[in-house]
This record gives structure tokens, C-alpha cells and sequence, in this order.
């Protein structure tokens, strides 16, 4: 679905976070639930955006998921399919999460410090 929306116009964590937030919804299971904030807090957002595959995966993946589910409770779902939506028009990810959340890329940041 993720892809079939936003057309691959998305960086890897992004659509990793959104699997295993479809993966908590439907079964209820939080993917790393047994990390600590301070074990992902040191993660950059940048980082996830271009070096996801050097970072820890259990940590990466867990970072990625913590941000996707902040996003869709603070803002719903409705907010993630027009991102979604955004993305497959071709916006670029920064420009779309500002758009569609009035966030700057780098606030993502705080998601992972919750």
C-alpha cells in the first residue's frame, strides 16, 4: 500500500515504520517495545534517511516505528495517507511532512525521545 500511494517516493525507515505500525494495529505486537528511550533517542532522523542500513537494525527499526506511531497519534491516520498521497505526486519527504504536518523533517526527531 505504502508504495502503491507514494510511488517509492520515500526513504526506507519511513515505509519500515509504517509495516510494523500496520503490524502493531492489527496484532497488536510493538516491535523493540523491550528498548528504552535512551536506547533510540541517539538516533538521528537524518541518520535513518541516509544510512538506515549501517544503524542497528533492532534500533533502526524501532526508531522508525516509534516515529510513524507518533505521527498517526498526534495527527491520524487520514494525515499519513495524504503524506502518502503527497509523496506519490512526487514532493519530496522533507517538503511533505512540513506540508502535511507542519513539522520541520528535523522535529521528527522528538518522536524518538518519547
Amino acid at each position: 500500500m505504502v508504495d502503491d500511494l507514494a510511488r517509492g517516493n520515500y526513504p526506507i525507515w519511513f515505509t519500515e515504520g509504517c509495516a510494523l505500525y500496520l503490524e502493531y494495529v492489527i496484532l497488536g505486537y510493538e516491535w523493540g517495545s523491550d528498548l528504552t528511550a535512551e536506547e533510540t533517542s541517539d538516533i538521528m532522523v537524518k541518520d535513518l534517511t541516509y544510512r538506515f542500513s549501517s544503524i542497528d537494525e533492532y534500533r533502526a527499526y524501532r526508531a522508525s516505528f516509534l516515529i510513524v506511531k507518533g505521527l498517526v497519534e498526534g495527527f491520524g491516520r487520514e494525515k499519513l495517507i495524504e503524506m502518502l498521497n503527497i509523496l506519490g505526486r512526487g514532493t519530496s519527504f522533507e517538503r511533505a511532512v512540513t506540508q502535511v504536518y507542519g513539522l520541520d523533517f528535523n522535529d521528527l526527531q522528538a518522536y524518538l525521545m518519547s
